[in-house]
């Protein structure tokens, strides 16, 4: 930027002095240019006040324009002091760059010719506010043409008439802005009312987004119309009855309901009728508002029960209870007047239509509304579920519901199996012949189609970030075998320029990291940073020092067995991973282990500690085969396990019992370890202990969680491979996916600490929930603490897969007291009303065990929570749906103890007793 010089060449016309009103205050050298010409805006009502003009505001304008942009800048082909199109497009662009009443005043009074198109009028919204008015009194093209062109245009993020204009109905002072100079000019006769209230509803009938909308209805309501206008306009207020938009349905329905009130005559009834479902499926408000409106022209005999059906029937199944009793009136007097001496054959017809409706829409009313309707008049064909226990019609909907119950109960028996199959199905081990398709997949973060079995179909296996992090294992117990050590390092060359350029870009995911450093390692173009003295100035581009660095600054964050295997690897020296799974579930055979240890002992090769301490994670004890295994199966791990107890008899003898000067000093304590593993007694009796003592708890100054106990007690090998929960990281959930196969306990932690919970603002996104639905272990309470964050989830998506998989894991992986457990931590931020939605979901998958763990949770829950009556409606609609000897068995006595304890008149009290009378008949 260049130096600026003292003195500057004005223009003729331009104001160099200050204008009368003008107020400036003298600007301090640490504030910046632009400082001066903001106030000088924030005193232009002072200086048309006391008698300037809209001239005289635009050549001062052009003074501070001149003075205040830094010598040889511009903006794009804009010089100080005039407006062009580039100018324009800033007022559009920038909301902070205020005074675009300067663009106008300088097409009035500097001979500017702009280009009027949609970015003209977006820089128009950004008019400053104590002009607008003036403008709209001096300026005719203005209040003829361009404001009806700037209120068709949407607007962007950071200009808009919402953005810009903070206009309130119902507020007795609003600031000075488009709206207030609107239906100022409106009132003095500058533009035409009816030509702004036309524009403003042709821009609430168009697709702008919700948060724009909102400024033109709230200046509609603003403008305060008559019946009559509303009357002219009809057919508008009635199309925003179907905008996706509330606060637009809302207008609608207030502004029709005016007319109807002050004029019911002038009313198209034909035409609001064909408009008002789409209202009942709303709000409540509005939606009783349209039913009150049907019911009063339904008296009238201006509209028949078969122009008010289709409204009606949305309404029955609105989720507000009084929206609901509001349309079981309509059906009531439809039926009294098909029963009336003098009814009409069409009278009588949906006097039956009522009947059926109230039969097909029986199990979706409120249980309070149901209770309300004893003595009916729909009742009055002898239907009620009450009176016709033992009819033919109730014994067909108990053998029906039994039928369904019975199909559910076989499709979760048929998941469950589908799952625990994929668990117990062989890896595919990486070879020769599919290690470049299989690493270039993974490189991609994504599994090759040649590492699944043919045996297992697409759909038997789960989405989970888990698939990746077994093939990373896979490939690299390749690159360690005596084969993939033979071929390098010019197995993955190829892949090196791939790696590279990503490594050499910020933003990979720690996987990601962890796989392409795998594969240079292998390649060999892994090696230590040089010393600055050995820096030459163009290095070898497979070593780039951004590599370097970006490794030894990360080393910290990756584990130990990975940096041992990274060291395997850059020897050369082959080596037989002992912790590789070999079945999908994360498993490791324990006469497997043994092969693998004792190879190793063959081949001379050192047993890395970690990898060690990992597999004896991973041995399955006591080793139970499935239930469908063949005959073949069983007698081949029979053999396995002979040759197993063989091989280690003779590491005992060699090792242990004859031990040599020069064996591996670990190596007896290790076989003795192998030998309890194949015993069935390997002593894990430490890990479940240490899990079940750490805790989640809130942090005190924000929603986010943390772990405590983690570091407390983590003293050996085992334990110690846990303690990095507490500093995971996000998009790490493969590892701990299949750290420890037995329980599922690590990975919830390390949900609940590489992850913030904010209401509304969850991160546990939806491959955290897939991985912990596949894991193979046994769940705890910390897993349901999850799970009671993905009930409270707003995305409708997320909380209705938390509760696909809470139905198929309860009681199979998940006990009842556990799941129970978990959800009660989760209390103090638990969203009840969004329970209450899951509380449905879980019903319309299985209602017997969404009733059975609800009736144990809720007793755990405080009197006074914000929306327990919409849970305990869930849970009473819940329960009507079985029958009267399985209600009275779930509800057990504490949880009617504590429904007794809420008492009076509230939502809550109410929904209490009725659970308290279906229970007890």
């Amino acid at each position: 930027m260049s130096k600026r010089p003292e003195t500057h060449t004005f223009p003729e016309g331009v104001i160099t002095e200050p204008l009368p009103g003008e107020v400036i205050y003298p600007l301090l050298r640490q504030q910046k240019t632009w400082s001066d010409i903001m106030h000088f805006n924030r005193n232009l009502a002072n200086i048309l006040a006391v008698g300037g003009t809209l001239e005289q505001i635009y050549r001062r304008w052009q003074y501070f324009d001149i003075v205040t942009t830094p010598y040889g800048s511009q903006l794009g082909k804009n010089t100080p002091g005039t407006v062009t199109q580039d100018r324009v497009k800033a007022y559009a662009e920038f909301g902070w760059f205020t005074g675009s009443v300067a663009m106008r005043l300088a097409e009035l009074y500097g001979g500017a010719r702009l280009e009027h198109n949609e970015e003209y009028y977006t820089a128009l919204i950004n008019c400053d506010r104590e002009l607008i008015l003036p403008l709209l009194r001096e300026d005719k093209q203005l209040r003829e043409e361009l404001i009806w062109g700037m209120l068709a245009v949407e607007g962007n993020r950071d200009v808009s008439l919402t953005q810009r204009d903070s206009y309130k109905p119902a507020q007795k002072v609003n600031s000075p802005g488009w709206s207030c100079a609107l239906i100022e000019a409106t009132e003095t006769g500058l533009i035409s009312r009816d030509r702004l209230i036309d524009a403003l509803l042709s821009s609430l009938m168009s697709d702008f987004p919700a948060y724009r909308v909102g400024w033109f209805s709230r200046l509609v309501t603003g403008l305060k119309l008559t019946a009559e206008e509303i009357a002219a306009r009809q057919s508008e207020f009635l199309t925003l009855f179907s905008s996706p938009i509330g606060p637009s349905v809302t207008l609608g329905v207030q502004h029709i309901h005016r007319l109807w009130t002050k004029n019911p005559q002038a009313l198209d009834a034909t035409a609001f009728a064909y408009a008002a479902p789409a209202v009942c499926a709303g709000t409540k408000a509005n939606a009783l508002k349209i039913l009150t409106m049907l019911q009063a022209l339904y008296r009238a005999g201006t509209l028949d029960a078969a122009a008010c059906e289709d409204a009606v029937v949305m309404a029955l199944s609105h989720t507000h209870a009084q929206v609901q009793a509001a349309a079981l009136k309509h059906l009531e007097e439809w039926v009294q007047a098909g029963a009336a001496d003098n009814a009409s054959a069409d009278a009588v017809v949906f006097a039956e239509r009522a009947r059926e409706l109230y039969r097909d829409y029986r199990s979706q009313l409120d249980p309070l509304v149901v209770a309300q309707i004893q003595g009916s008049p729909l009742l009055e064909d002898g239907y009620s579920p009450e009176n016709s226990r033992g009819s033919g019609t109730e014994d067909a909907a108990l053998t029906e519901a039994a039928d369904i119950e019975a199909a559910a109960a076989e499709a979760l028996a048929a998941s469950r199996a589908v799952i625990h199959r994929y668990w117990d199905t062989p890896v595919r081990p990486v070879t020769a012949s599919d290690v470049q398709e299989r690493a270039r997949a993974l490189l991609h973060h994504q599994v090759a189609p040649c590492a699944t079995l043919d045996t297992l179909n697409e759909a038997d296996q789960p989405e989970t970030h888990a698939g990746c992090e077994l093939e990373l294992e896979l490939l690299t117990a390749y690159l360690l075998s005596a084969d993939g050590t033979a071929q390098s390092p010019n197995l993955l060359e190829q892949l090196v320029p791939i790696c590279l350029k990503k490594l050499n870009h910020w933003g990979l995911e720690w996987f990601d990291m962890r796989a392409h450093i795998t594969v240079l390692a292998a390649a060999g173009k892994l090696r230590e940073r040089p010393k600055a003295s050995e820096m030459t100035q163009r290095e070898d581009p497979g070593t780039v020092p951004n590599l370097h660095y970006m490794y030894s600054r990360h080393a910290a964050f990756f584990g130990t067995g990975f940096k041992d295997a990274l060291g395997a690897l850059k020897s050369r020296q082959s080596y037989t991973p002992l912790a590789t799974s070999e079945l999908f579930g994360g498993w490791v055979h324990p006469d497997t282990l043994v092969r693998r240890y004792a190879k190793n002992l063959a081949d001379g090769a050192p047993i890395l500690r970690q990898d060690f301490t990992a597999a004896l994670l991973r041995v399955r004890v006591p080793e139970v085969l499935p239930p469908y295994a063949t005959d073949e199966q069983r007698q081949d791990a029979e053999h396995c396990r002979d040759e197993a107890l063989t091989l280690l008899e003779s590491l005992e003898e060699q090792y242990v019992k004859n031990a040599q000067e020069d064996a591996p000093r670990s190596a007896p304590t290790q076989i003795r370890v192998l030998r309890s593993a194949l015993d069935g007694t390997l002593a894990t009796g430490r890990i479940n202990p240490y899990l079940e003592s750490i805790t989640v708890a809130q942090r005190e100054k924000s929603w986010g969680l943390q772990l405590n106990g983690v570091a407390h007690g983590a003293s050996t090998p085992e334990l110690n491979a846990f303690r990095g929960l507490a500093t995971a990281h996000h998009s790490e959930e493969g590892q701990y996916a299949l750290l420890y196969p037995s329980r599922a306990e690590p990975l919830a932690f390390y949900c609940a600490s590489s992850n913030w919970y904010i209401l509304d603002h969850s991160a546990f996104d939806r491959s955290l929930y897939l991985a912990l639905a596949a894991h193979p272990g046994a769940w705890g309470p910390a897993c349901a603490f999850v799970f009671a964050a993905g009930f409270s989830e707003q995305r409708v998506e997320i909380r209705s897969l938390a509760v696909e998989i809470m139905h198929r894991v309860l009681d199979d992986q998940l006990s009842l007291e556990d799941a129970t457990a978990g959800f009660v931590n989760f209390v103090p931020l638990a969203m009840l009303n969004r329970w209450a939605l899951a509380l449905t979901d879980f019903a319309q998958l299985d209602a017997r065990a969404a009733v059975r763990f609800f009736a144990r949770l809720i007793p755990h829950l405080d009197t006074g929570a914000n929306s327990l009556g919409k849970l305990l409606g869930a849970f009473s609609q819940a329960l009507a749906t079985l029958d009267p000897a399985t209600r009275a068995e779930l509800v057990d006595e504490s949880l009617r103890a504590w429904l007794g304890t809420l008492t009076g008149s509230s939502q809550k009290a109410r929904y209490a007793r009725n659970i308290l009378n279906q229970v007890q008949g």
